[in-house]
């Protein structure tokens, strides 16, 4: 009885990890799950409720995913910074998810279903959505401070040895609300209304503070503050950056991820396109694409925690980006939805293994007192890029390209296949470049040591 007992222990600590850990990753599959839901649900009620075939609704559908997206540019390097100042981290989490809660359900009064004293209506539809694009913002620029204390506290409460595996469970539990997460919102809106997605999403930044709260940092988590953390806000700044230029590997993985998400940036704009006019199908059937990438990575982040395990971070990150950019090259070629469909399945399989291994690598390079600098630069360069990515592909596609077509080496080419043919390029340059540098980086510190 006692040896069973232990074994289940044993099972229990081998899934999650330890107790901290396991309070942190279901507050933060909870959040994330709510997210999904939110944004998702915010998308269909502007489109189908609130601004129904208006000329202007693509635009409104367009400021939204801006202002989910600007705190990326605009509040990340600023809050990791703040964040590396910042004693307690827990106490930044515990904070972030109560003021997110707040602001989401500042938002009910804009919904339809509740009237507003006095007023003897709902709100206009201009107030309305500013209302949405004001709280999107809001909770996006919060979220910009509990990224990186989510990061320093993953390192304080989880073993180096570990930690490949806890970002394996991360990337799974987000493959997971990316499969429910969208498909629940519309129902959710055309049976309940949009006040039940504002709910649900801040129950869900509820349930994440509790978590936190709960959480028992070590003692090292809450040391005395550092030199770094006593600097003027701009010393402390150009003092991360400093120390980013000066890490090889962190530059060369940098580089490597602006590579690739600017090609998956153009990836992203044209796919709905691509399965309109080359796959041959109603854009109806463009979800189905969405379903078997969810799918793909669901397996796949399973897979990556185990392969992680066994192989060097640095090879599983070149490897992957190698393998992804040639499943791209394949899914260009695809002409029908099961195969465009089975394609997309196998990349969603590959991406889970870039994320997986970059988080744990640059965990291991990174000084504690750093962490939230780093992970604070990355995401911007990184959505920076996907955005350029975005509008380039936007304009090829709609100038330069147009009309583009013919036969090479006896293949029929066309705009959309090409410009396809071009990310997945795209991404082996940026194998290439990871492969040649992190192995020579590797190797040099070996020899070093």
């Amino acid at each position: 009885m006692g040896a069973a007992v232990r074994d289940s222990e044993t099972a229990t600590e081998r899934l999650l990890i330890n107790r901290n850990f396991a309070l942190l990753w279901a507050g933060q599959t909870l959040s994330v799950l709510g997210d999904f839901v939110f944004q998702t649900t915010l998308v269909v009620w502007i489109a189908s409720e609130l601004a129904p075939d208006r000329s202007w609704t693509p635009l409104a559908v367009s400021g939204l995913l801006v202002a989910s997206t600007a705190p990326i540019l605009l509040i990340g390097p600023v809050a990791g910074v703040l964040v590396d100042r910042w004693r307690d981290k827990r106490a930044v989490m515990v904070r972030a998810n109560l003021a997110s809660a707040l602001l989401v359900l500042a938002l009910v009064p804009a919904t339809d279903l509740v009237r507003m004293p006095g007023i003897g209506g709902s709100l206009p539809l201009a107030w309305q959505l500013g209302a949405i694009f004001a709280v999107v913002f809001a909770v996006n620029v919060v979220g910009q401070f509990f990224g990186p204390a989510a990061a320093v506290t993953l390192r304080d409460v989880v073993p180096e040895s570990d930690i490949a595996r806890a970002t394996s469970r991360n990337q799974t539990s987000t493959s997971l609300a990316l499969l429910v997460g969208p498909p629940l919102a519309a129902p959710l809106l055309f049976a309940f209304g949009a006040q039940w997605a504002l709910l649900i999403n801040a129950g869900s930044f509820l349930v994440a503070m509790l978590t936190a709260h709960a959480l028992r940092l070590p003692a090292s988590s809450e040391q005395p503050i550092a030199a770094a953390a006593e600097q003027k806000f701009l010393s402390a700044f150009m003092e991360g950056l400093r120390f980013f230029r000066r890490s090889r590997t962190l530059v060369v993985l940098a580089v490597s991820i602006v590579i690739v998400v600017f090609g998956v940036g153009a990836l992203n704009t044209l796919d709905v396109f691509f399965v309109t006019r080359n796959l041959g199908a109603s854009a109806t059937y463009y979800g189905v694409l969405g379903a078997a990438e969810g799918c793909g990575m669901l397996l796949g982040s399973v897979l990556a925690g185990m392969v992680a395990e066994r192989v060097r971070l640095e090879r599983m990150i070149w490897g992957s980006l190698a393998l992804g950019g040639l499943i791209i090259i394949v899914y260009a070629r695809t002409t029908s939805l099961v195969s465009g469909a089975l394609a997309i399945f196998l990349l969603g399989l590959v991406i889970p293994a870039v994320n997986v291994s970059i988080g744990p690598l640059m965990l291991r390079v990174t000084p504690r007192e750093f962490v939230g600098r780093v992970s604070a630069t990355i995401r911007p360069l990184q959505n920076a890029s996907s955005i350029l990515g975005m509008l380039l592909a936007g304009a090829l596609y709609g100038t330069s390209f147009r009309g583009f077509g013919g036969r090479v080496l006896g293949v029929q080419v066309g705009p959309l296949d090409t410009i396809f043919t071009g990310v997945g390029l795209l991404c082996l340059i940026g194998a290439a470049f990871a492969r040649a540098n992190l192995d020579c980086d590797r190797g040099a510190h070996a020899a070093s040591g």
